[in-house]
């Protein structure tokens, strides 16, 4: 498919349709033409429903009643009009309308607190905002505001749903604000993504707004339940019209065949032009219709509501359209004289309605179906065709087409560090760039494309399949990338790099042998997890010094992306803490030289871990990811440690000065690229048992010190070896007071003094034959 052609596929209303959202409705589009008799406030444009007629626009005082459909989505993207969504019956939000720069901040960051990333969150004028929720089966969600008034000013977090009349309302959703800025989300809402939330959940959410405005010295004010639904009208319009009027000019409207809909507006807009009153007129002019049911048309008047969008202006433009432009005799001269703009002219609205422009539709290129195919050369991906020789709307041939097409070829990717589809060019119409995450609402554009381009019925399952196994295709290794790009410049480095750069003031040889042995092996370990995803490596480096000195910067400063580096690991017992190593490469362990005793076998499986089984959010599978990954950690304390013969995973680094953090960001990819030379060549990523040891010694100053340890320590100066009765009897501790638990403790206290258990004591020596021995260690 070589040859392109632009056509339009699709725009704000089309977009909202396809994702699912039928309750969506027109809204006066920003600096649009309004009709001389409108009673729409010229600032209210860009926020109230309407409808366009005549080359101009007025309010839809029919919406509640409006379903859109593909045909009128075409329409009025064509006309630019804002996207509004019914609020109350489907869908409610919690609409933050807060000037305040850092009260609103605050609350988006409670919002984003509660909703941990899953909320569909929409912005027009910056800081205010609007989350939005799908109504839980069985609730009502009701219309309420909540004031809050700080310093003479009062602002609002509003409940939007149903008004206590039982009126929808609705929020504008997508489009162009007032102030000129374009409606934003965080992501583009899908119908079936929205969370459901219930009454309570919504009450829940306006009192954790209200309370962080609370903490900002702000004073919530008393709720309510107002009944409008119109947001941004006023009485701003025509004169008052001469009512006689309103009889005739709807007898002049034929009603042989009308729509439902057109009848509907008709009954709104005399109920609009004369309330109550206008019953009959509306009476006699259903009875036109051959169809007519009396008791119907009475039951459905009752219904309606005077909302003053759209009255006898309406009713004169289908008149005058009924009659090939202009009402017969004086009638048409009486309604010219009738309205004549009086308020309206000083707000600076014309008195000519010219047509309202069109541009602004989106445009993609799309194949052309006269063009040939390019078959795929490596023949994995053939088109399939019917008898006839016609492509077939189906999976295979959409993955074809996106491994051969010029729009989609080498744009979609797999990132096998993080584990994730993302782009790898940039696809403009989709408002995408190399590196982005490919996320659910971008499947909607690929298959409107496919739709618009190739197969007019082609299934969304098998786009997003097609999709997922393209980038599957195209799978990558940013990590492994970023290693095997590297080049050494053949400067030693890693051997040393703890003391120049990572303020160890230290200077005595046997420790620093200790430290380029530690430092060496661990960069080393970071690169093979790099390289061969899973691979055993259960030691963590640990920054042992001082607060400020830079101990979790120099840790962020070794990562090249800093996505790569985290310092927010969840606590390790919680299913969290396996999802978050996901894209990491160097994780901080703020916790694990914290924990308690009792936790000591969770924490060592958890960093023996070499692989994690999780089921991702929204996944329907559980999945198995290699670690990639290595442990450090900081610390201001040096007693930390609770066992040192099962902490041996610690490799602890002394800093007592600065660190250069300017110096190691500037040699970062020179460590790496030494450490990558390192481990081709085959070095081991483990310490010699002689370094193992100097890191024991160091690693048992950081225990606290039992007093049982010191007594046996001296009681057993002289042996080689002792049992558990030998050492109660040194300790004159009577037989029938052992407990388990102290038996416990005199083990712990004789690791602690380089005792290790080893076989049975084969002599028979104070009656200590066949009992456990424990001997010192050597080496």
């Amino acid at each position: 498919m070589t040859k392109l052609q632009q056509q339009t596929v699709y725009g704000n209303h089309q977009l909202w349709l396809r994702n699912g959202f039928d309750q969506i409705i027109p809204v006066i589009p920003q600096g649009a033409v309004l009709h001389e008799h409108s009673k729409v406030d010229p600032g209210a444009r860009g926020k109230c429903p309407g409808e366009f007629y005549g080359g101009a626009w007025d309010g839809m005082g029919s919406w509640p009643n409006f379903y859109m459909d593909a045909i009128k989505a075409v329409r009025y993207d064509e006309l630019c009009a804002n996207v509004g969504l019914k609020m109350g019956e489907v869908w409610c939000a919690l609409d933050v309308d807060i000037t305040d720069d850092v009260t609103a901040q605050a609350m988006l960051q409670r919002v984003h607190d509660l909703g941990r990333g899953s909320y569909f969150i929409r912005w027009g004028q910056i800081p205010k905002f609007l989350v939005l929720f799908k109504i839980a089966p069985g609730e009502t969600i009701r219309r309420r505001q909540y004031p809050i008034k700080k310093d003479g000013v009062t602002q609002k977090v509003e409940v939007m749903g149903i008004t206590a009349t039982g009126r929808a309302t609705q929020a504008v959703v997508a489009g162009t604000h007032p102030s000129g800025a374009q409606y934003q989300w965080n992501m583009q809402p899908v119908a079936d993504a929205i969370q459901e939330a219930t009454t309570d959940q919504m009450d829940y959410l306006v009192e954790q707004m209200i309370l962080v405005a609370e903490s900002r010295g702000w004073t919530r004010g008393r709720a309510t339940s107002p009944s409008g639904s119109n947001d941004g009208l006023s009485n701003l319009g025509a004169e008052p019209f001469d009512p006689s009027l309103v009889g005739p000019i709807v007898d002049l409207i034929p009603n042989v065949d009308v729509e439902y809909d057109e009848w509907i507006s008709i009954a709104y807009a005399i109920k609009n032009a004369l309330g109550g009153g206008g019953w009959e007129i509306f009476e006699a002019w259903s009875a036109k219709a051959p169809k007519n049911v009396p008791a119907y048309t009475k039951r459905t008047w009752d219904t309606f509501k005077a909302d003053n969008m759209s009255g006898f202006g309406k009713l004169v433009y289908w008149a005058r359209h009924a009659c090939g432009g202009e009402l017969p005799g004086e009638l048409d001269a009486k309604v010219k004289t009738g309205y004549r703009m009086q308020q309206a002219t000083k707000a600076g609205m014309p008195l000519l309605a010219p047509d309202v422009p069109t541009q602004g539709a989106i445009t993609i290129a799309t194949p052309d179906p006269s063009s040939p195919i390019v078959e795929d050369p490596s023949g994995r991906f053939p088109f399939a065709h019917d008898k006839n020789g016609n492509m077939i709307p189906n999976y295979a041939n959409v993955i074809a087409t996106l491994m051969t097409n010029d729009i989609w070829r080498g744009k979609l990717g797999f990132d096998l560090f993080n584990g994730r589809r993302c782009f790898t060019g940039d696809i403009p119409f989709l408002k995408v760039k190399a590196g982005d995450l490919l996320e659910d609402h971008h499947f909607g554009g690929f298959h409107q494309w496919f739709q618009f381009g190739l197969f007019a019925k082609i299934g969304r399952n098998d786009v997003i399949n097609a999709v997922e196994a393209a980038c599957m295709e195209n799978a990558f290794d940013p990590l492994q990338d970023y290693l095997t790009g590297l080049k050494w410049d053949g400067v030693p480095r890693i051997n040393s790099w703890l003391w120049t750069y990572c303020g160890v003031t230290m200077a005595d040889p046997i420790y620093l042998t200790y430290l380029s042995v530690a430092g060496r092996k661990w960069l080393i370990a970071a690169v093979a997890r790099g390289m061969i995803p899973g691979c055993k490596v259960d030691n963590a480096l640990i920054f042992e010094g001082p607060q400020g000195v830079g101990k979790s910067s120099a840790l962020a400063a070794l990562v090249p992306d800093p996505d790569w580096f985290g310092d927010s690991l969840p606590d390790f017992h919680h299913k969290d803490a396996k999802s978050y190593l996901n894209g990491k490469w160097i994780v901080e362990l703020a916790e694990l030289t914290q924990v308690h005793k009792g936790e000591l076998e969770n924490m060592r499986s958890f960093m023996s871990r070499t692989k994690e089984d999780y089921r991702p959010s929204h996944a329907r599978l559980e999945i198995k990811r290699p670690r990639r990954c290595v442990f450090a950690g900081s610390t201001n304390r040096d007693d930390y440690l609770k066992d040192p013969a099962g902490e041996r995973r610690f490799w602890i680094v002394q800093t007592d000065g600065h660190f250069d953090i300017e110096g190691l960001t500037a040699v970062r990819d020179q460590l790496w690229a030494e450490a990558y030379e390192a481990y081709k060549s085959g070095e081991v990523w483990y310490m010699d048992r002689a370094t193992a040891n100097m890191a024991r010694s160091i690693q048992q100053e950081r225990v606290a010190r039992d007093p049982w340890a010191d007594t046996l320590a001296n009681l057993l100066a002289t042996r080689d070896e002792t049992s558990l009765p030998e050492c109660f009897a040194l300790m004159n501790i009577p037989e029938k007071e052992r407990t388990p638990a102290q038996q416990n403790r005199i083990k712990t206290a004789l690791k602690s003094i380089g005792f290790e258990r080893n076989g049975l004591i084969s002599h028979n020596r104070e009656g200590n034959k066949g009992r456990a021995r424990f001997s010192r260690r050597t080496g």
